[in-house]
């Protein structure tokens, strides 16, 4: 009697984003496939997607340290058990503005703000209630608002109110007039988390 035997192919620990593209897919969950099956290890870029960098996956989702980069963008953070955790940071310069963020999570929610986009500099602390307090600096104009349990005084006129949202992962930006009328808003609905950055770095891949 012969007995065959059969040895699935072990999955790649390392995958080279340039070299075996064709065999990168996305499921209808947008999640990462490597031949059709869930991906778990690590993709690296050469000038495919991205000039240079790595992602980590964890059965087709982002999962430990990434780093990005491109002619204009360079970007690392860390993700754990499916949550930003510990130092975001983003730096560009798209249209001539040079940008430097530098945020801070703890399990998904975003602690701290510390940034420069282009003459606006923000440093800012969101407390238990998704408030920022800290300051933010417009080095166009001279004006150096401090905020306070998430409400910055803009002149005699203008109320700024910062907060983190209900799920602490936006940066919610609601500019009120004295009566209390919301007069502009930004940030709402940008969350910052797994699936928002999956979608972007995912959909640069795979086309």
């Amino acid at each position: 009697m012969t007995t065959v035997m059969m040895f699935a192919e072990e999955m790649p620990k390392e995958v080279d984003c340039c070299q075996q593209n064709d065999k990168i897919s996305l499921s209808t969950n947008n999640e990462l496939l490597y031949e059709g099956k869930l991906y778990t290890g690590k993709i690296v870029f050469n000038g495919v997607a991205y000039d240079n960098g790595f992602i980590n996956l964890k059965d087709g989702h982002l999962e430990g340290k990434i780093f990005l980069e491109t002619e204009v963008l360079k970007v690392a953070f860390d993700v754990v058990n499916g949550e930003f955790d510990g130092y975001f940071v983003e730096r560009s310069t798209i249209f001539e503005v040079d940008s430097s963020i530098i945020l801070n999570f703890k399990n998904g929610k975003i602690e701290t703000n510390i940034s420069f986009i282009g003459l606006k500099g923000y440093n800012l602390t969101f407390d238990s209630s998704g408030n920022a307090n800290g300051t933010v600096n417009d080095n166009k104009t001279g004006k150096f608002l401090i905020c306070e349990d998430g409400i910055e005084k803009v002149g005699n006129d203008f109320v700024l109110k910062i907060n983190n949202g209900d799920k602490g992962n936006e940066q919610i930006f609601s500019m009120f007039d004295k009566e209390g009328k919301l007069i502009y808003e930004s940030g709402r609905g940008n969350h910052m988390n797994r699936d928002a950055a999956e979608k972007i770095v995912f959909q640069k891949m795979v086309r």
